[in-house]
Formats: structure tokens, sequence, C-alpha cells
């Protein structure tokens, strides 16, 4: 997740400066700098695509629907570096 500060009078001068970020309970997040309260948007680059959305856009149904397909196609692919199930460790030796 990417916080990403609103371009205003203050926020300019805070390039490469430090801020807090506060992830309360209830699920709120305040950014604030010196005490001061900062606004902010969310950028999420993980986004997954709510079947309520491709049933409530009708032209954009089925880009969405190849979307969910090519998530699920990515999020079920594993590098071929990665241990296999059922795969027994190799002991090396010198």
């Amino acid at each position: 997740m990417l916080f990403i500060l609103e371009a205003n009078e203050i926020t300019p001068p805070l390039a490469r400066q430090r801020v807090t970020i506060f992830d309360y309970p209830d699920g709120r997040f305040v950014i604030k700098h010196q005490g001061r309260e900062l606004p902010y948007r969310i950028f999420d680059k993980v986004q997954q695509v709510d079947q309520a959305a491709i049933v409530e856009n009708k032209r954009l149904g089925p880009v969405l629907a190849y979307i969910a397909d090519r998530q699920k196609q990515l999020g079920e692919s594993r590098s071929k570096k990665a241990p296999r199930r059922g795969a027994t460790p190799r002991a090396f030796s010198r």
C-alpha cells in the first residue's frame, strides 16, 4: 500500500522528509509531520477485481472478467526457483 500526499501549500517542502503514519485499530490512517496532519490518498498496487464490479458494469464486464482471470493465473503461478510440494531437500557437499 502506498500513501500519496495530496498537493497543497504544506506538502511540496516535505519532499524527502520523514512523516509518521498512525494506523488506528478502527482502520483509520493519519499521516503527520511535526504534529500537523497531512491530507493523503491511498494507492493500492495490488488491487483485486470485485465480482460485483463485473456484474455492475456490463460494458466493462468482459474486460474486468479477463483481468480477474489473469489475477488468478498470476496468483497461482510460482517461481521456477521455488521449492515444489513433495520435493525432497538435496544435501550439498564440498
